[in-house]
């Protein structure tokens, strides 16, 4: 295998690892965010049915349990705990563009 040249790595740093950091430096900040309202998400009634979610600008949308929802806001601890594993330092040096959320 052939070492890259400069020129070969700038393009995968400007093509894939750039974007790749601005995207996971905004997740970051999301999926903590929303960890942070996680009781108000998880606090049902002792009687709780499964909602059938609508929005304003679609049919009905499928029908999400008690055991859905904890399993989605478990997943998203899970995936806070590898996104807090890497170094906002390191992703801050291949960032160029400003923070979008």
């Amino acid at each position: 295998m052939m070492a890259l040249t400069n020129e070969q790595l700038n393009l995968i740093i400007d093509q894939d690892i750039r974007p790749a950091a601005e995207r996971l430096r905004a997740e970051k900040i999301r999926v903590a965010g929303l960890l942070a309202r996680v009781p108000q998400y998880t606090e049902f009634a002792e009687s709780a049915e499964p909602v059938t979610l609508t929005r304003a600008d679609a049919a009905q949308l499928p029908t999400i349990s008690e055991t859905n929802l904890r399993d989605f806001v478990y997943a998203l601890g899970a995936l806070n705990t590898a996104l807090n594993a890497i170094d906002g330092a390191l992703l801050e040096r291949f960032c160029v563009r400003p923070l979008e959320i």
